[in-house]
């Protein structure tokens, strides 16, 4: 398309210089006109020089605006990129964390992983890794009252990184009702 109305606008151009070109050729110049054609002449080339320049000023707006535009969509896409290799490298290690904690029976510990690990699973939207780390801590809420023994203030960390997902994972919303029913949280 815009190959069309460039050819186009070039027809137009070369034509009206063409007209020009054969006015002057065809009728000279002489004292019996009644005004200066050849004045006239300059005039349509100074404005067509002007609409030229006037065009390429706009077309180096436009390829700078373009241009702009597919940096800071490539810029966001390293971001995003950038951050989901992050977020992955961070879960990583807090799921060996957590393993380790599980192990050692420090749940304290175990808590406050998943509960950063919520965080990081929000940070890219990644449901899978919040269901995954929701269900753990349902283990922890419903055997709560048999070896399990977590301190009130992991409750609030856990609290909080659960309201940042309850946009993205009913889960959470599920779980912060039992933490809340339990009466896990003491106000």
């Amino acid at each position: 398309m815009k190959t069309k109305d460039s050819l186009s606008y070039s027809a137009l151009i070369i034509s009206i210089i063409i007209s020009i070109t054969s006015l002057s050729i065809v009728a000279p110049r002489s004292k019996t006109l009644d005004f200066d054609y050849i004045g006239v002449i300059i005039g349509l080339l100074s404005l067509i020089v002007t609409v030229l320049i006037g065009w390429q000023i706009y077309s180096t707006i436009n390829i700078k605006n373009l241009i702009s535009k597919e940096v800071d969509d490539k810029l966001k896409g390293f971001e995003k990129g950038s951050l989901q290799a992050i977020v992955n490298s961070q879960y990583v290690i807090i799921m060996r964390e957590y393993k380790i904690n599980k192990v050692l029976g420090d749940y304290n510990k175990v808590v406050f992983n998943m509960a950063t690990a919520l965080y990081f699973a929000s940070l890219v939207g990644n449901v899978d890794k919040m269901k995954f780390c929701i269900s753990i801590l349902n283990e922890i809420v419903e055997n709560r009252d048999g070896d399990i023994n977590v301190s009130q203030e992991s409750w609030e960390n856990l609290s909080d990184s659960l309201y940042k997902c309850t946009a993205i994972c009913q889960e959470s919303i599920d779980l912060l009702k039992k933490i809340n029913k339990n009466n896990i949280i003491q106000a």
